[in-house]
């Protein structure tokens, strides 16, 4: 396997997008007249691989300046500047231009283009580009300026000669590296067609059986088709590439954009590259933030422990760990983590960077003191954070954990005292203190509140959806009805919503046959949803269906383990003659949430004196 690079794609910082332009090149790169056209600034273009200087004329003046040409191109520099600081950017680049053509200068060819960049001139960045190029013709840096400021331009056929430029004179350490930008250097482009016939030329070399890179170049074609919604040539690409080479890292990187768009048959390709020895750490950070996102917690740990290994000494790598080890309440292991995070992070040098790094730990460790119920060492933790942008949810987790102590109005003084500028910073002080109110038990004091919240924000899902919860758990059953079917009505998309109502309807018992179609509507929105699935489970075990029950329940468990799945996956295994099963699922959901309320009067109501709670 060939040793290749990181991927870090950076912006290149010169190379703002632009849109919009009359001006034309011709390849290789010719003399620009056109005139200057305005163009409106975009997100920067990813640039390619940085590559390694190459000799080039640095800003020494050639050596048949005459000292009065030299003094004259130091003046035009000194005023371009003047002039630039002043708003006068026309001027400004014409000096420039003129400087660095005397000069043969690099810098001022870059210079003048960033001041392009300013004015909004695509002509005249083009215009610059070019003129470093032509003054340097063996200059990668400025091949690359030429193709960004043309793909910026969305000059798309004129790409090809300096994609290819760039492609013949990449060492083997930059290729893979620049092969993978490639998709996202022209993703913004429109005409997709013309980008694939554009890159397909550019490739050309490497395309070729024979090419090392070969599978890594059909990748890039894979990227590209699926950028276009072609997602069937997207996956024989990938089959195409992995049968040449399994070891490629650009084929592992389509099979894992093609995994991440609901294609099932890329998992084996990419579970078969993240097994590799040699996977590319940035691979793996991506597939691990794909397996968080699907909730694959166990898959996601043995991916991330796989790169502390690869990289023992990456901080980002062991505080991602550390993070999953507590959602997952694996607490001994979340603080070895945190404290090889620590060890890092003040290895480095002092900066803002590690200031935060440091916030983000105390914020973890009183994330693990807190499911610990140790609340004192976790208010202890978050008196360390020192970020004034997280003032306002530190004060809320504060509230939350005096509130546990039980120190309610404490913590609902604590709320009410912060200070709110705004709509939205008043609406989630309410939230807030709702959710303690609700933790508290004191439901019908949380549905008052919340209330004012539906007064201000009726036309809000979210807000009814919230309000209904509320209105369950006091025991208003038409209200929480009425504003589900309200919420649905106007946003049938909105699966929470046919959930809860369809649990509803299940857990009393009552309409089971309409409980049944709200429950399949909510999962064809949302296939596998655990949350969905454990109301399905629910349902079958009040319809008297317990085998089909504890499948359901089971697989929402292991899908989303979760206190109040436990509760009800142990209360069908404890009638299915099982106790010990029942006993050992709510040993696991009282470790997940030893407050659950589901869960506790689960357990008293069933085994009273067998399943200890905390």
């Amino acid at each position: 396997m060939r040793t290749i690079s990181p991927v870090f794609l950076a912006s290149l910082g010169l190379c703002t997008a632009l849109l919009g332009s009359g001006c034309q090149s011709r390849t290789p790169v010719g003399q620009q007249t056109a005139p200057a056209t305005p163009v409106v600034a975009s997100p920067a273009v990813p640039a390619l691989a940085a590559s390694s200087p190459l000799p080039e004329r640095t800003d020494t003046p050639p050596p048949h300046l005459t000292p009065r040409a030299q003094a004259e191109t130091l003046y035009e520099v000194l005023l371009a500047e003047i002039l630039a600081a002043s708003g006068e950017l026309t001027d400004s680049y014409e000096l420039l231009m003129r400087a660095g053509q005397t000069r043969n200068s690099p810098q001022l060819f870059q210079r003048a283009t960033e001041i392009a960049f300013m004015a909004q001139d695509g002509n005249r960045a083009l215009r610059s580009t070019q003129a470093w190029q032509q003054a340097h013709p063996q200059s990668r840096e400025a091949n690359k300026a030429v193709l960004q400021v043309l793909l910026a331009l969305n000059q798309i056929d004129q790409t090809e000669w300096h994609l290819q430029q760039e492609l013949s004179q990449s060492s083997d350490a930059e290729m893979a590296e620049n092969l993978y930008a490639i998709p996202l250097l022209y993703q913004r482009a429109p005409q997709r067609e013309q980008v694939l016939h554009t890159v397909t030329a550019a490739l050309q070399a490497l395309l070729q059986p024979d090419s090392p890179w070969y599978a890594d170049a059909l990748a890039v074609l894979g990227r590209l088709h699926l950028q276009a919604q072609d997602g069937d040539t997207a996956h024989a690409l990938m089959q195409q590439g992995t049968a040449h080479n399994p070891a490629s890292s650009g084929v592992a990187f389509l099979a894992l954009e093609l995994l991440s768009q609901g294609d099932a048959a890329a998992e084996p390709v990419v579970q078969a590259y993240a097994r590799r020895d040699d996977a590319l750490p940035p691979f793996l950070m991506a597939y691990s933030r794909l397996l968080l996102a699907e909730q694959d917690h166990p898959q996601a740990l043995q991916v991330l422990e796989q790169l502390t290994r690869r990289q023992p000494d990456q901080p980002d790598t062991w505080l991602g760990l550390a993070a999953l080890q507590t959602h997952t309440r694996q607490h001994t292991q979340a603080e070895a983590s945190l404290q090889q995070f620590e060890r890092l992070i003040e290895a480095l040098p002092d900066s803002p960077l590690q200031d935060q790094a440091r916030n983000e730990a105390a914020l973890l460790h009183a994330q693990i003191a807190q499911q610990q119920q140790q609340y004192d060492k976790a208010l202890e933790w978050l008196e360390r954070v020192d970020d004034p942008q997280q003032f306002f949810s530190i004060q809320v987790q504060r509230a939350s954990l005096l509130a546990r102590q039980g120190k309610l109005t404490q913590a609902r003084q604590l709320l009410q005292q912060l200070p709110a500028f705004d709509p939205r910073t008043r609406a989630l002080k309410v939230r807030a203190e709702v959710q303690l109110l609700r933790d508290s038990g004191l439901y019908q004091e949380a549905f008052t509140l919340h209330q004012t919240l539906v007064d201000s924000h009726a036309d809000d899902d979210e807000v009814l959806y919230e309000q209904a919860l509320l209105a369950e758990r006091t025991g208003q059953w038409d209200t929480m009805e009425r504003l589900l079917r309200q919420v649905i009505a106007r946003s049938p998309d909105f699966h929470h919503a046919k959930n809860a109502l369809g649990y509803s309807l299940a857990d009393r018992g009552i309409r089971l046959r309409e409980a049944r179609e709200l429950l399949e509507q909510a999962i064809a929105l949302a296939p596998g949803d655990p949350f969905i699935t454990d109301s399905l489970g629910w349902l079958e075990y009040r319809s008297g269906n317990l085998g089909r029950a504890q499948e359901l329940l089971a697989q929402a468990f292991d899908a989303q383990p979760d206190a109040e799945i436990a509760a009800h996956l142990g209360e069908v295994l404890w009638k299915l003659g099982q106790p010990q099963q029942a006993r050992s699922i709510w040993q696991q959901g009282l470790q997940l949430d030893a407050d659950s309320r589901t869960l506790k009067e689960t357990i008293q109501r069933l085994d009273r004196h067998g399943t200890p709670l905390r």
